[in-house]
């Protein structure tokens, strides 16, 4: 590794500081549309796909990814999957966001800081929106032939709305919630995710995403 490991404890220890002031009350409601996690690491891309599976409280989700480079800092992405919850019906899940970086690590402050906002749905009986804002905190490390590794934290505020279904009220709910995850750097090309989602009561989610960056679309 590049890093010294007395700055290798010293980010990691700033990281652990930063998850532990996102742990507040949490309420029920998530910042996807449903409980998997965001797997937004704290950079910019050019283009990626990204494929992910998450295994949460009585949901499992199947999560297909896109991020578009929209300048040299910042990006679009859009969400577009299916969860399957232990009750109910199959639940498509849509969703779109924006990111901005804030701050790239450097000797003064060695974090990558990305601003994140976005709008996101579960379809199919009760209808579930959420509009979150967050920030992805995390710092990459160079690892020995070319590899890489990013810790990151993820905390949004999200609201959410619920509408009304079999006779119950629809109601919305302002909640923090966040992700707690490592981006593996196998190439330049190639990465791969884990990350635990934590959205209060039975909402947590552990999920692993592979992603793909085959270039930037033309302009």
């Amino acid at each position: 590794m590049s890093a010294r490991p007395s700055r290798f404890t010293s980010i990691l220890g700033t990281l652990v500081m930063v998850s532990g002031a996102s742990l507040m009350p949490l309420g029920s409601a998530t910042a996807q549309a449903i409980n998997y996690p965001s797997f937004q690491a704290p950079t910019i891309v050019q283009r990626e796909y990204a494929v992910g599976v998450a295994d949460g409280d009585h949901v499992t989700s199947a999560i297909f990814q896109w991020r578009e480079g929209w300048s040299p800092v910042s990006q679009l992405s859009l969400d577009i999957g299916l969860a399957d919850p232990d009750y109910g019906d199959v639940k498509l899940l849509v969703g779109g966001g924006y990111s901005h970086l804030l701050n790239r690590s450097s000797d003064d402050l060695p974090l990558d800081l990305l601003l994140t906002a976005g709008a996101y749905a579960s379809l199919s009986g009760p209808t579930r929106v959420s509009l979150p804002v967050g920030l992805s905190v995390g710092h990459r490390f160079d690892l020995d032939n070319g590899l890489a590794l990013t810790p990151y934290i993820h905390p949004r505020l999200a609201l959410t709305y619920r509408s009304s279904y079999r006779g119950s009220d629809s109601d919305s709910d302002l909640d923090v919630v966040f992700d707690l995850g490592a981006n593996f750097e196998v190439s330049p090309r190639l990465s791969l995710r884990a990350a635990i989602a934590f959205g209060g009561d039975k909402n947590d989610a552990l999920g692993f995403a592979i992603a793909w960056r085959p270039g930037a679309l033309r302009r």
